[in-house]
């Protein structure tokens, strides 16, 4: 608390207010200044869209049955030197300079701005692909109030001969209310069937086939699509502080999740799911792939991208944005949990169900959300009644996610050009732009061929990219910026300053870890540049290496402009201690503080 003392009575070099660190938009001639959260449960809420989201209740469950209920002790290191340190980073820079990350890293080090250049287009990329999840689930949602449930008959244009079909299990109350009879029209050909709800399913998330370009629009998800974006522009267009007020609608879907909990947890075969999570395998912790994921998963959690920084932008100057990141790293441990043993409930009751093991029916990713999911609520008394409220709380937390990634977009476009974008019935406009291009561009991703919606999902937001930028971001601000003079800024906001341990993650411990995850990355699917199709080679080669050329051409581009000042951040920017080192090792100093003039005494 001595220095956070010594600091309040130092001067400030930029001229900033102490509590004005953020307010940037009222520099700009005609801009409005920039607003903040109206109550810090905003701030939690739109944080928690990126924790408890669609795609994370079809990962978690699967990683915790493949590796073990131990699989939490490299998730829980990884999250504490790789996870945290990155999110606390986003955090604390987008609440340090008010600033959303397209330029919060051009204010920190103008050499490095392509940094916020590149996480913009991923964010890009994220807000174009990412709305095929509420898509889905707003089709699905649709779909469940048919009856029959169309993925439990065989009767449609898209089954083919091998669909199996089961029974309606609530006209039969036999064994306590489940029909466990299948009709079975196995083709002697093959000799295997299809379930209804899996070519359902296909239907709508078709699997690319190697050589076909499948360039039709599925016609009947393009109104999902066209209702997607108009909420998620009616939930944007005024701004944070209106934006922040939708997200209280995601706690409809927390309690939702906690009805679904109970109601997992009592189905008979729950406890075969439920035993994996909580029986630890020990042999999971010499298994080097279950810590190579474990890092992927921390890394998705906390990767800045622009998201992590334009939420933290809109936090007062003074807020403890320390506690929030402890605050939301237990929140993810917790709903790992949480959604891991719903989850594997409804796996291990469909196992049960069909008296078929276990590994058979539990997938990672959309195939167990939207494939064997809804096999299991079709399964119980009331099919019709949960299906509904399953696929409701799907919608919602979807929706709420897209909402983020939207409101995020447009606070990044609106910082590049604050003098225009800044005005009255700028953002509207802005952000319907925006929804505009996506919708657009969305179209592409429901073709029935699913050849770009995979291109995206692997080349779009390749882990390669995110490695590198992660790498960028710890060394930029830990040995150019300096990571004492960032810690100096921390404890300026905040009144004390952070564990140690932070700084030397950032200096050598998550750049060293992200750079091998970097080095044994593919670069994607093979099958993808496979084929004679010159457009998805093209376009695979587009999506991957535009942000990745963000960072060297913006580096040359501050060269060639000049050599001076490239890595002197802005004096907008509060320096608490200017006199002091930004950066020592071992009380070495490696980077010396801001110089000031001499003053000439007669």
């Amino acid at each position: 608390m001595a220095d956070s003392e010594t600091m309040a009575d130092n001067p400030v070099s930029g001229g900033h207010v102490s509590d004005s660190g953020a307010e940037k938009g009222v520099s700009e001639k005609g801009a409005q200044p920039r607003a903040k959260w109206g109550h810090k449960v905003e701030f939690f809420l739109c944080a928690s869209t990126q924790i408890i989201s669609v795609e994370n209740l079809g990962i978690c469950p699967f990683l915790l049955y493949r590796y073990g209920g131990a699989f939490l002790i490299p998730y829980c290191l990884s999250l504490f030197f790789c996870g945290m340190p990155l999110l606390f980073l986003g955090l604390a820079i987008g609440q340090y300079t008010g600033e959303s990350g397209v330029t919060a890293w051009k204010k920190i080090c103008p050499m490095f701005q392509g940094i916020g250049i590149a996480s913009l287009v991923i964010l890009t990329y994220m807000t174009i692909s990412h709305v095929v999840l509420p898509v889905w689930s707003l089709f699905y949602l649709y779909s469940s109030f048919k009856s029959p449930l169309p993925w439990t008959t065989c009767d449609h244009s898209w089954n083919t001969a091998l669909c199996a079909i089961r029974t309606n299990p609530a006209s039969n109350t036999s064994q306590e209310g489940f029909d466990y009879e299948w009709k079975n029209f196995t083709s002697p050909s093959y000799g295997f069937t299809h379930s209804a709800e899996t070519e359902f399913w296909r239907s709508v998330n078709p699997i690319p086939a190697l050589g076909s370009s499948g360039l039709t629009l599925q016609l009947r998800l393009i109104p999902c699509l066209l209702i997607a974006w108009v909420l998620s522009y009616f939930c944007t267009w005024k701004g944070i502080k209106y934006t922040g007020k939708i997200m209280y609608m995601v706690t409809f879907p927390y309690l939702l999740l906690i009805v679904f909990f109970f109601r997992a947890v009592t189905l008979p075969g729950a406890g075969e799911g439920l035993r994996y999570i909580f029986i630890p395998d020990l042999d999971s912790l010499v298994n080097p792939y279950a810590w190579m994921v474990s890092v992927s998963q921390a890394l998705h959690f906390a990767t800045c991208l622009g998201i992590r920084t334009s939420l933290g932008s809109y936090n007062k100057y003074n807020n403890n944005c320390y506690s929030d990141c402890f605050i939301l790293c237990a929140l993810q441990v917790g709903t790992y949990i949480f959604l891991s043993c719903i989850m594997v409930s409804f796996a291990g009751f469909l196992a049960h169900v069909e008296e078929a093991p276990l590994h058979d029916i539990l997938y990672g990713g959309m195939d167990l959300l939207f494939g064997h999911l809804p096999k299991a609520l079709s399964l119980l008394i009331g099919s019709s009644f949960w299906t509904v409220l399953f696929f409701l709380m799907l919608t919602l937390l979807s929706l709420s996610h897209q909402f983020v990634l939207v409101e995020c977009l447009a606070t990044n476009v609106s910082d590049l050009l604050p003098r225009y974008l800044r005005k009255i019935l700028a953002r509207e406009l802005l952000v319907l732009v925006i929804c505009g291009l996506c919708l657009l561009l969305g179209m592409l991703l429901f073709t029935k061929g699913g050849l770009i919606l995979l291109i995206f999902d692997t080349f779009g937001l390749s882990e390669l990219s995110v490695y590198l930028i992660v790498c960028f971001e710890t060394i930029v601000i830990a040995w150019v910026y300096g990571g004492d003079r960032f810690y100096d800024n921390i404890a300026d906001m905040i009144g004390y300053r952070p564990f140690p341990v932070l700084k030397y993650c950032w200096l050598c411990i998550t750049p060293f870890i992200c750079g091998i995850l970097l080095l044994l990355s593919r670069m994607g699917r093979q099958h993808v540049f496979s084929g004679n199709h010159v457009w998805s080679q093209v376009l695979a080669f587009v999506l991957l290496f535009t942000p990745m050329m963000c960072i060297p051409v913006f580096m040359l581009i501050s060269l060639w402009r000049g050599t001076q000042n490239v890595t002197t951040p802005s004096s907008d920017l509060r320096q608490a201690r200017p006199h002091k080192p930004a950066l020592t090792l071992c009380k070495h100093v490696i980077c010396a503080g801001q110089v000031q003039p001499e003053v000439i005494t007669m």
